[in-house]
């Protein structure tokens, strides 16, 4: 399922003109917290192309009510959340660490919503207090090109390249809930360094 999706997302991002370039590996023998910048609604098919053996992904509850996309979400099972509803974003958070438990990879945007100048939001914290719970290590990954190609305002997509790169895992050892905002502020800033370079390239 997730080769097929591999391809299927290739596909669609190609027909659209747009071209992902991945930069550094997705580490292996270990799971992770995937947790990378939400720019464009093309992130959904960048995803599938940065993940490796099983994984999942919480997305919010409304992306399930479009066609395609509701379509690749339902292949990886990915987890809805509720952005408003506080006990049910705890529960999803619940569920995404069973899944970490029984071996999968978790996907998750942490601003939790798109950008609508290009900077990043502020990180929320439910993936991390999901990486503490669980002690799974964080794996940043950033995407740049995604808001010049399709920003959240604009209805047209402008054809280019989008370099994605993949960081090198952080642990969360040294973390608890009383130092969780420095995690977040690490975090944070690999991500947007990361970003700047690609933006640079």
């Amino acid at each position: 399922t997730h080769k097929s999706l591999k391809i299927f997302c290739k596909i669609m991002m190609f027909s659209m003109g747009v071209y992902p370039k991945i930069h550094g590996h997705f580490p292996k023998n270990k799971q992770y917290i995937v947790m990378m910048n939400h720019s464009s609604f093309l992130d959904m098919f960048i995803y599938p192309l940065v993940l490796q053996g099983k994984w999942t992904g919480i997305t919010a509850s409304e992306n399930f009510k479009y066609p395609i996309l509701s379509l690749i979400l339902k292949k990886i099972d990915a987890i809805p959340i509720k952005r408003t509803n506080k006990i049910g974003a705890i529960k999803t958070i619940q569920i995404a660490e069973q899944k970490l438990m029984s071996g999968y990879h978790v996907g998750i945007m942490p601003e939790g919503e798109r950008t609508l100048n290009g900077k990043m939001l502020p990180f929320k914290k439910g993936g991390f207090h999901m990486a503490l719970n669980t002690k799974t290590p964080i794996l940043p990954v950033s995407v740049s090109g995604a808001f010049n190609a399709k920003p959240k305002n604009r209805w047209w997509i402008k054809p280019g390249n989008i370099n994605v790169t993949i960081g090198d895992p952080i642990s969360v050892s040294q973390f608890n809930k009383h130092n969780i905002n420095s995690l977040i502020q690490i975090i944070e800033n690999k991500i947007k360094k990361m970003s700047e370079e690609n933006f640079e390239n």
